[in-house]
C-alpha cells in the first residue's frame, strides 16, 4: 500500500494511505499459533516509503513536521517488527496473535492521529501525542515508549517472562535483605568523593535510600509494563537535572548489581539457578539503562534546542540591530546635522535617481535653488549661534512646506535646494512663490530662489541642473539688488540715468 507513494505525493497522501493500511499482510498462518504471514512485508514496505519521503515537501511542508512524520512512520514499522519478534520467540515470552494484532492496530491510529495534527498544527511544528505542550503528555508519550516499544525492547534484550517469573520468585528474598542491600550499595557510593559531592547533604541521602529501597523491589516485582518504565523515566529525568553524570550512574548500576549478587549467592546453591537468576537481573539493568539514557538524551536534546533557539534569537536580534544600526548610520551619513535635513550627498544620489526617471517617463523635474538675503550680516551683527538658529528655522519651515516626493537639502552655508518631480517651470515659480512668502513670515527673512527645469531636447546631467538653478539664484539676487539701488537713487539720479 505504501509503495504507491512517490516523490510527488503529498503529505495529505500519506495520511489518506495510512488510514487506509488495513494489516493485510500482518496475518497468522493456518494452523499457526504464533507464526505470520510475511511480517516482514509490511516494514520493507514502510521502509521503502520513508526512503522515498517526497522530496518537495520541503515547500509545502515545514521542516520539523517532516521530522515528526517520519517518527510517527517508525513506531508502525517497529510495531510491525515486534510482532515479527514476538512471534518467533522461543519460551512463554510469545504472545497470542490477537494481542499482537490489537496493539498494533492501536499504533497505527495513534500514528494517524499524529500525522493528521502534525499537518493540521498552524506552524507545522506538530503536537505530543497527548498535546502541544510537554506539559500535556508523559515522559512515556514524549518518548513515544508504547507497548509495542517496550515489548521491542524486551524483545532485543531477550528479556521473557520467565526472566520475570525467576525475578518474582526471589523477591522475598531481596527483601528480606533490603536495607543491608541499600546500605552496602550507599557505603560504597559515599565513599567516592565526586558522588558524596554530588549527593550533598544527609536529608538528600535519606531520600535516596527510601528511593533505592523501592527501585530494588520494583526490580524484583516480574511486573515490567507502562508504569515500570514510567517510573525508570523519572529517575533518570532526576538524575540529570540534579547533574549525575553517566559515568557515575552506570558505575553505581555495576555496584548496585554486584551487591544483589552477593546478598542472592547465600541462598542460590545451585549454580545453573544463580546463573540464569543473574543474567535476567543483567537483562532487566540493561532495560533500565536505555530507559534512563533516554531521558539524559532526550534532556540533552531538548537542553541543545532551546541554546539553538536562544542563539537564533540573539542572532535575530542582533541582525536587526545591526541593521538599524546601519541604517541610522546610513541616515546620519545623508542628513545635515544642523536642520535635519538632507545633505549634498544624500542630495546628489536622490537627484540622480529622480532624473533617471524623469528621463524615462518623460515627466518634468524643477529644481528651486534658494538662499538667504544679506545672511552674512547676520552672523556678523549677532553671531554664529543667531545664525545656526535662523538655519535651523529656515529648514525647519522649508520641511513644512515640501511634499512628500519633494526632496529638499542644505546645500552648504546659508543655501538650500528643493528637487520637484513632475513639477514644470510654472509649477516651480509658484512653489518659488510660495516659499519666499512662507519664509518671510515665519523667519522674518527674504530669500533669492532660483528655478531651473528639465529640457526634454537636450541631456541634462545632476550637475547642470543643480548649476542652472544656481546661476537663476543669483541672476535674481542681482536683480534684486538693482532694483533696491534704483528704487534708492533720486528722481534727478534716475533721469539722468534715463539719458
Amino acid at each position: 500500500m505504501f509503495r504507491n507513494i512517490g516523490a510527488s505525493a503529498s503529505a495529505d497522501d500519506l495520511v489518506r494511505a495510512l488510514s487506509e493500511f488495513d494489516l493485510a499482510n500482518v496475518k497468522p498462518r493456518d494452523g499457526d499459533r504464533h507464526g505470520f504471514q510475511d511480517a516482514a512485508a509490511p516494514v520493507r514496505s514502510l521502509q521503502e516509503m520513508l526512503r522515498n519521503l517526497p522530496q518537495n515537501w520541503s515547500k509545502t511542508t515545514p521542516r520539523p513536521a517532516q521530522v515528526e512524520l517520519r517518527q510517527a512512520l517508525m513506531e508502525v514499522a517497529n510495531a510491525i517488527a515486534s510482532i515479527h519478534l514476538h512471534s518467533t520467540a522461543d519460551g512463554d515470552g510469545q504472545r497470542r496473535p490477537a494481542e499482537l494484532m490489537a496493539e498494533l492496530h492501536a499504533v497505527t491510529r495513534q500514528a494517524r492521529r499524529e500525522l493528521q495534527q502534525i499537518l493540521e498544527s498552524p506552524d507545522g511544528a506538530g503536537a505530543t501525542a497527548t498535546g502541544s505542550r510537554p506539559t500535556e503528555s508523559s515522559l512515556a508519550e514524549q518518548l513515544r515508549l508504547h507497548e509495542a516499544e517496550i515489548a521491542n525492547r524486551k524483545a532485543l534484550l531477550g528479556l521473557t517472562a520467565e526472566d520475570a517469573d525467576r525475578l518474582r520468585r526471589y523477591r522475598h528474598v531481596v527483601r528480606a535483605e533490603l536495607e543491608e542491600i541499600v546500605a552496602e550499595f550507599y557505603a560504597q557510593q559515599t565513599s567516592i568523593e565526586e558522588i558524596a559531592s554530588i549527593i550533598g547533604d544527609r536529608d538528600t541521602l535519606l531520600r535516596l535510600q527510601a528511593a533505592q529501597r523501592r527501585y530494588v523491589e520494583q526490580l524484583f516485582s516480574g511486573q515490567y509494563d507502562h508504569e515500570y518504565v514510567s517510573n525508570r523515566l523519572r529517575i533518570g529525568l532526576v538524575h540529570k537535572r540534579i547533574g549525575v553524570p553517566p559515568k557515575y550512574y552506570l558505575s553505581a548500576v555495576k555496584t548496585l548489581r554486584d551487591v544483589i549478587l552477593r546478598h542472592l549467592s547465600r541462598h542460590l546453591s545451585d549454580a545453573a539457578e544463580l546463573d540464569a537468576t543473574r543474567d535476567a537481573i543483567d537483562k532487566m539493568l540493561f532495560f533500565d539503562m536505555q530507559l534512563v539514557f533516554d531521558t539524559y538524551l532526550r534532556s540533552m536534546l531538548v537542553e541543545l534546542q532551546v541554546a539553538r533557539d536562544q542563539a537564533e534569537h540573539h542572532a535575530r536580534d542582533l541582525e536587526r540591530r545591526v541593521a538599524e544600526r546601519t541604517r541610522e548610520l546610513a541616515q546620519l551619513t545623508r542628513t545635515d546635522n544642523l536642520t535635519g535635513l538632507g545633505n549634498r550627498a544624500g542630495f546628489v544620489d536622490d537627484l540622480r535617481k529622480l532624473l533617471s526617471s524623469a528621463r524615462r517617463t518623460g515627466a518634468p523635474l524643477s529644481l528651486a535653488y534658494f538662499d538667504i538675503d544679506d545672511f552674512k550680516q547676520v552672523n556678523d551683527r549677532f553671531g554664529h549661534l543667531r545664525g545656526d538658529d535662523l538655519l535651523r528655522r529656515v529648514g525647519n519651515c522649508l520641511r513644512k512646506l515640501v511634499r512628500d516626493v519633494d526632496v529638499a537639502c542644505r546645500h552648504g552655508g546659508d543655501e538650500f535646494v528643493v528637487a520637484l518631480p513632475s513639477t514644470d517651470e510654472a509649477g516651480a515659480m509658484h512653489f518659488a512663490k510660495r516659499l519666499s512668502a512662507r519664509m518671510a513670515q515665519e523667519t522674518g527673512v527674504r530669500i533669492s530662489v532660483g528655478i531651473a527645469t528639465t529640457d526634454a531636447a537636450q541631456e541634462q546631467s545632476v550637475d547642470d541642473l543643480i548649476d542652472a538653478a544656481d546661476r537663476e539664484m543669483y541672476a535674481e539676487k542681482r536683480l534684486r539688488k538693482a532694483r533696491r539701488a534704483a528704487a534708492k537713487r533720486s528722481p534727478e539720479e534716475r533721469a539722468e540715468g534715463a539719458d
